[in-house]
């Protein structure tokens, strides 16, 4: 969540900064406390009414950003000398790949609302998800000497979760559909090169020193 003026339904572009340990964080992004599951929910419930999905002529609701709900766990011990643990869990939804041909976009005559619109948030959906292909291509490789996460703010904030410290999952969806046979083999195949990243989670010491974080 941000605050000033998406607090009032206007959205604002927050920079992506890097903290001296090498973790990435949104700045200026709002933490909301929460204690139980019910908690989580209501947030996410509330971030959800912010996410932005409109009709193409491929989907009735398709998500014109990616989404990202990045959820913080704090587990403290009893006792004066116990140590607290803490982990991150991003949860992310990927907006789809759409062709403008197939989609609509961009074509006056295919009824689309706001066409022109839908065509310009699909070059730069289309834009992040050719970078995220890229960065799996990177990583799957095990030796590559650079990988382009800083091409896009996706995969700048899911560094971590790409090819860092973390346990990762990813989940394909695709449709039986003989019409999205081309799209459902893309998201296939980008799922096979996914299954070679190999991740390294393990567990960071932090300074007691908060500027040392």
């Amino acid at each position: 969540k941000s605050g000033g003026a998406a607090d009032a339904g206007e959205p604002e572009n927050l920079e992506i900064r890097e903290n001296p340990n090498g973790t990435v964080h949104v700045q200026d992004l709002s933490a909301i406390p929460v204690s139980n599951a019910a908690e989580v929910m209501a947030v996410i419930k509330a971030g959800l009414t912010r996410r932005q999905t409109y009709h193409t002529l491929m989907n009735e609701q398709s998500s014109r950003s990616h989404t990202i709900v990045t959820v913080t766990v704090v587990a403290e011990g009893k006792g004066s000398d116990s140590e607290s643990v803490t982990g991150k869990l991003n949860l992310v939804d990927l907006a789809g790949c759409e062709r403008r041909k197939r989609s609509g976009a961009g074509d006056d005559a295919s009824g689309i609302e706001d066409s022109d619109m839908r065509a310009k948030e699909a070059v730069v959906i289309n834009k992040s998800l050719s970078t995220l292909g890229n960065v799996v291509m990177a990583l799957a490789k095990g030796d590559a000497t650079y990988v382009p996460y800083r091409d896009a703010k996706l995969t700048r904030l899911l560094q971590d979760s790409l090819g860092g410290n973390s346990y990762t999952q990813l989940l394909a969806t695709v449709h039986p559909r003989p019409a999205d046979a081309e799209e459902s083999l893309n998201t296939l195949q980008f799922a096979n090169r996914c299954r070679n990243v190999t991740t390294q989670p393990h567990i960071n010491f932090l300074d007691a020193d908060s500027d040392a974080q």
